[in-house]
Order: C-alpha cells, then sequence, then structure tokens
C-alpha cells in the first residue's frame, strides 16, 4: 500500500472500519485528498487509468454533461444524500473504471507550426508542452470520448472530457483541421 492509491483503496473497501472509522464517501473523500497531499502526487503518478479521470467517468456513467461538482458531490446527489449508498456507489464505479479498455477511435499529429509562445492550462495556472500528437479514445458506448495529448516520447500527460465526437474535434481544431485525423492505430 505504501504509494499505491489503488492498492490502498482495495484495502479500504475490504475494511473501511480499519482505515476510515465507518462506510462514508465523506471520510473516503478526505482520505484520498490527505493520501494525495501527503505524498505530495506520487501516488496517483503511474496509476492506470489515472485516478484523475474518475470525475469524468463517473460524471460520463451518472449521465451528467460535466464533472465539476467532482465524484464524491456527484455519487452523494446520484444517492440522495445516503453517505453509505454513496461510499458503496464509489467502489462499483470505481471497479467499473479500472476495468475499463480504451479504443482509439481517431489519431492525428499536432501540427507544430501552431504551437504558441505558452500554451497554459488555464484551470492549473500552468504552461503545458505542446502535444506531439492526439487521439480521440472512447472507453464505452456512452457519446462521451476523451482527447488525449501525448509527447514526443508517446507518453499521454492530459486527457480532456468531450461530451461527443465533435466536441473533441473542436477542442483539438486549433491543433489539427479536422481532415487530418485518421482511423487506424498507427500514426507513423
Amino acid at each position: 500500500m505504501k504509494n499505491n492509491l489503488y492498492e490502498a483503496l482495495a484495502l479500504i473497501h475490504s475494511r473501511p472500519g480499519l482505515y476510515i472509522g465507518e462506510e462514508s464517501i465523506n471520510l473516503l473523500s478526505g482520505w484520498i485528498d490527505g493520501w494525495r497531499y501527503a505524498l505530495a502526487d506520487e501516488a496517483f503518478d503511474g496509476t492506470s487509468p489515472p485516478f484523475g479521470e474518475f470525475h469524468d467517468w463517473v460524471a460520463l456513467r451518472l449521465g451528467l454533461h460535466e464533472s465539476t461538482a467532482g465524484w464524491r458531490r456527484m455519487l452523494l446527489t446520484a444517492d440522495n444524500g445516503d453517505d453509505k449508498a454513496a461510499f458503496d456507489h464509489f467502489f462499483v464505479l470505481f471497479d467499473e473504471f479500472r476495468n475499463r479498455r480504451s479504443r482509439i477511435i481517431l489519431h492525428a499529429r499536432a501540427d507544430q507550426s501552431r504551437k504558441p509562445a505558452d500554451w497554459l492550462d488555464t484551470a492549473e495556472r500552468k504552461v503545458l508542452p505542446w502535444p506531439h500528437r492526439l487521439e480521440i479514445i472512447r472507453y464505452t458506448d456512452d457519446k462521451g470520448v476523451f482527447l488525449r495529448f501525448i509527447d514526443e516520447d508517446g507518453q499521454a500527460y492530459r486527457d480532456e472530457y468531450c461530451i461527443d465526437l465533435d466536441c473533441a474535434l473542436d477542442r483539438s481544431a486549433g491543433m489539427v483541421d479536422r481532415e487530418e485525423w485518421k482511423t487506424n492505430v498507427d500514426c507513423d
């Protein structure tokens, strides 16, 4: 359990009273926030799929168009404020989230000539690397997709949820023209 959030969550699921006191979405959320703070995000590096995508996954599974409320509040709302029911619901969705498999539906190389001097993430207020390649990923039969940003080393460094394919194509318009997207998996 030392630095792996997913292993820690499996232990909490099996014995919540031992680790967080009781079956409570609020206590679980507080524990995860504390874990993240204590390990300065180390615990989230290398988790697959990245835990940062869980907000969007919950919104998708609950049929919501955005995840700004966060997974805890979305689950509490879906379960009519029942803390224990939301705790149980978390682990049902978390198991689905962990077991999902991605399918690349489109991919393209980002146009390097369009790269701005500083490409900012306005939410996190930091400069992001310009992507080398982009992929549009679908995990389920739902309309929603993820726009995945990939660096020169082939490593994904950011996924953005889009409500449908058109949203993803619009979001990437400054990096790739629509006609540049390809459907086969081999980008080279």
